[in-house]
């Protein structure tokens, strides 16, 4: 092998091991997130119903005061890990107030425009967003269906975690268009939080939804959660929406928004085909559509809170549906046969194919759209022998420094329109491929021309077919994938990864300190690797190889002398 070939193979390889940490990283503090939530969702829950219906009126504008006074709702404000004080932008960039009456095209475009030149809508203007929103997501059913536009150029576009990117929000307007009756978006969850612009991000797309109905659509996602985005902002958290609302404006606006949240749908349905969810499936078997229409969106909570056991079937019936909606903001895939309970993130199901076909076939569908996890190249199907089952969509770009592209997909009923791939189901893909490649086996479902269906591009039947069995009477359905990255981060995966394995370091270092010290009784001021690796396992609970990261976190680590090559007590 060339010297060059396998200097590539080992870059290569070292990438791939920084990502795994990356990813490994980013879940460890999700798992952190569901531990504060406990103690915030608590506090939620002590929000005395006068307050809460202090809220509910300034939302529906029954108390006549629209020029309300800045703070808190009721006299106390939503609880939040932090306080922070308003500081608001100079007058002279301010945009509002907003026209009367309905939120209309023009008006959505000029707060994107505002936006993009950096200004900011007055908080007046932000709370007549936040009040007609939340009239019509009130009204909203748990699941939508969505209808793909047949004529030339009708589009829906699936957009993943944005995270408080405004910058690949603005890109993914610029590249696919505003909304329109042809041109619509279904947004996936997951807008605010880690990046510095979840206000603005929450607005357009809350006067998005409100100019054009019927051509933007909302998903809810795990950190649209008073108890999630209340959190600390990275380094110290997976959060910082509330301290960014609360800075841009105060208290009664960041409590507006989350309040909407709670409204937000669960499930969007494209074309009867693609089911749209944030996260993904659950623990129990046989869940219908139906059973997702029936749940109480607004009873939910990211941690459960304690109830005794159930004693009626109309108890454990209503248990289930709790867990089924927390199963669709936070479950991942995984490559196996089966469901597990997702012990890393510590919420939600770990799904294999197996289950996946399961539920697709129990609901007459074909394909699940999902978001929730950074993927390396923005889109991703993690089914290696089914890959036409299930897709992971994420479109924050270069997200908390990965580098990572982002991407959105593009579903059209017209290959002529530059799809790369066609929703077929399973009995189908097989049917379909002999029919027009009757000696062909399926290609490598990792090659840069597969389609879902295994088909290269050209091969698929025409916009006008509906075929036989599971697509009888459906138009067939093509998505292309678009990726990008806006992100200007200079700094390379191995650093921002070292940024967050020093920052949990120093989160625990006084168990830390005081764990070597017990390993290390004659106070020399080292341990071997290994005892390392145990001690750092255990006190911050993320079982990685930290024996492998000693080069990059212990500075005076000797490589000749592994058995006594580590950090000495809490310096590490």
């Amino acid at each position: 092998m060339a010297a060059g070939s396998a200097r590539q193979m080992m870059s290569d390889s070292m990438a791939n091991e920084q990502w795994k940490l990356f990813t490994e990283l980013d879940l460890h503090g999700e798992a952190e997130q569901i531990q504060l939530a406990g103690f915030l969702n608590s506090l939620v829950h002590a929000f005395d119903r006068r307050t809460e219906r202090s809220l509910i009126y300034q939302l529906e504008g029954l108390d006549g005061d629209e020029d309300e006074k800045e703070g808190s709702v009721g006299g106390l404000e939503r609880p939040s890990a932090e306080k922070v004080t308003p500081c608001p932008a100079p007058k002279a960039l301010e945009f509002g107030p907003l026209p009367k009456g309905p939120i209309s095209p023009a008006t959505a475009t000029a707060i994107i425009d505002v936006y993009r030149r950096g200004g900011r809508l007055s908080a007046k203007a932000v709370k007549k967003v936040l009040r007609d929103v939340y009239k019509v997501l009130k009204v909203a059913a748990n699941v939508v269906q969505v209808a793909t536009p047949f004529e030339p150029p009708g589009r829906v576009h699936i957009v993943g975690d944005l995270h408080g990117q405004l910058t690949d929000l603005l890109h993914i307007f610029d590249d696919a268009g505003l909304p329109s009756p042809q041109n619509k978006f279904i947004f996936n969850g997951d807008f605010v939080d880690r990046g510095p612009c979840s206000t603005e991000i929450v607005v357009i797309l809350f006067a998005s939804y409100l100019a054009w109905p019927q051509c933007v659509y909302l998903n809810r996602g795990n950190h649209e959660d008073v108890a999630i985005c209340s959190q600390p902002a990275p380094p110290n958290g997976c959060g910082g929406f509330a301290r960014e609302c609360k800075t841009k404006y105060d208290d009664l606006c960041f409590s507006m928004v989350v309040e909407v949240f709670r409204y937000l749908p669960i499930v969007h349905i494209l074309d009867g085909q693609v089911m749209v969810v944030h996260g993904g499936l659950f623990g129990k078997r046989g869940v219908k559509l139906e059973d997702i229409a029936r749940l109480d969106r607004l009873d939910y909570s990211p941690v459960p809170a304690p109830e005794p056991e159930p004693c009626t079937s109309e108890e454990a019936r209503a248990q289930e549906l709790k867990q089924m909606m927390r199963d669709c903001l936070w479950s991942d895939p995984k490559s196996e046969d089966g469901v597990e309970f997702n012990s890393v993130r510590r919420q939600g199901q770990l799904f294999g194919p197996d289950v996946t076909a399961d539920f697709l076939r129990e609901n007459n569908l074909l394909m699940i759209v999902r978001s929730h996890e950074c993927v390396k190249l923005g889109f991703d199907q993690p089914f290696e022998a089914s890959p036409h089952l299930l897709a992971t969509v994420f479109s924050a770009s270069g997200y908390s420094g990965s580098n990572n592209l982002g991407a959105y997909m593009s579903f059209s009923h017209g290959v002529s329109r530059g799809a790369r791939y066609c929703v077929v189901g399973e009995g189908r893909w097989r049917e379909a491929a002999a029919d027009i490649h009757p000696s062909r086996q399926p290609p490598s479902p990792r090659g840069p021309q597969t389609r879902v269906d295994g088909m290269p591009d050209g091969d698929a039947p025409g916009p006008e077919s509906t075929g036989t069995g599971l697509l009888s009477g459906r138009a067939l359905l093509y998505f292309t994938v678009h990726d990008y990255t806006m992100s200007e981060t200079v700094d390379s995966l191995e650093m921002a990864n070292k940024t967050s394995l020093r920052t949990i370091v120093l989160r625990h270092r006084k168990r830390l300190q005081d764990a070597f010290g017990s390993a290390d009784p004659d106070g020399s001021g080292r341990v071997s690797a290994l005892v390392w690796d145990q001690v750092l396992s255990s006190v911050t609970n993320l079982v990685i190889s930290w024996r492998s990261l000693l080069p990059l976190l212990a500075d005076d680590w000797d490589a000749g002398d592994d058995a006594e090559g580590g950090g000495g007590g809490g310096g590490s």
